[in-house]
């Protein structure tokens, strides 16, 4: 008989940091919200005398189920690991979503659908703040309720469906124009080039960019994009 005990264990990611850190956080954040599953190990707590914890290591530590050891680790680091940073497939795309979130990921569907080359950049996880919650019961579709995180992952399937393509792990420092077209420029150093772009981040983050953009220079904005003025545009962080 199969000693089911005896099944060899799938080695994951292993987070070593202190409770109190915010980069650890960061990191704790971006694998829950993406549906990674981790070990935790709080220096602070249980985790002072883990194998992975040794004296010098510069923490936050991430331990990859390949082996690889980050030490003082960032989300961009942990995402690349997993393999879940690539590069725009593209040269240039017909918009620019500034933010997964429902919003962002209904404009992505309705774009791409129509045959738009459509780009998403998200921070963090599909989904932004609705997706951590629980239940969502006042969504156009679900009278009974559907989670957040559910939502999230049908939408971006959607998306990704029409040919939409959806940049993880990379915040937007800035939009500026270039010519006749918009130019975001990401935390990493990328630039991802569009004809429009439209700003879906959080509520307060989108406020803020909106403040911002007022100006008399500014595209009409369309159903698939929100006016960006014709000068540079810091993205607040989200």
């Amino acid at each position: 008989m199969f000693d089911y005990d005896s099944r060899p264990v799938t080695p994951g990611v292993v987070l070593v940091g202190s409770r109190s850190s915010t980069d650890a956080y960061a990191i704790r954040d971006f694998l829950t919200r993406n549906g990674k599953v981790y070990d935790w190990v709080d220096v602070d707590g249980d985790g002072a005398d883990h194998p992975a914890h040794t004296p010098g290591t510069r923490l936050p530590l991430c331990v990859l189920p390949d082996g690889t050891r980050l030490e003082g680790a960032t989300v961009a680091q942990v995402a690349a690991g997993l393999g879940m940073m690539a590069a725009p497939r593209l040269g240039e795309y017909d918009l620019a979503i500034v933010g997964a979130g429902p919003a962002g990921l209904a404009a992505a569907v309705y774009a791409a659908s129509e045959g738009l080359r459509t780009a998403v950049i998200e921070a963090v996880a599909p989904g932004g703040q609705a997706g951590t919650t629980s239940l969502i019961e006042n969504y156009l579709g679900f009278p009974e309720g559907v989670s957040g995180s559910q939502l999230a992952s049908r939408a971006a399937v959607q998306a990704e469906r029409f040919g939409a393509e959806i940049l993880l792990a990379r915040p937007v420092d800035e939009i500026v124009p270039d010519g006749d077209r918009y130019v975001c420029r990401l935390r990493d150093g990328t630039a991802v080039s569009s004809g429009a772009a439209r700003l879906s981040s959080s509520a307060g983050a989108t406020r803020r960019a909106r403040r911002a953009c007022a100006s008399p220079a500014t595209r009409p904005a369309s159903p698939c994009s929100s006016a960006v003025p014709r000068s540079p545009t810091r993205c607040p962080s989200t």
